[in-house]
């Protein structure tokens, strides 16, 4: 009967191990989906401040351009005034 109560105990304490476990990995899955979703969100987000920050350097780029052009142009005319 002793016996009987320390296998009983053994097994009770695998179970109890066993299931500790299993809540370890599932608390640990939930985290790495969590920081996943948070990576992804991030990613986005910098993707899309990375196509501003683009289009305002294509932007400014543009605008130099046109006043490089404008600055030439209008040192031809004066140029051609005198």
């Amino acid at each position: 009967m002793l016996l009987r109560q320390h296998l009983d105990d053994a097994q009770n304490e695998a179970d109890s191990k066993e299931k500790t476990v299993i809540s370890i990995q599932d608390h640990f899955q939930q985290m790495v989906r969590k920081l996943h979703a948070e990576s992804e969100k991030q990613r986005l987000m910098l993707e899309e401040r990375n196509k501003e920050l683009i289009n305002k350097c294509n932007h400014l780029e543009e605008r130099m351009c046109q006043y490089e052009n404008e600055e030439a142009e209008g040192k031809v005319s004066i140029q051609m005034e005198k």
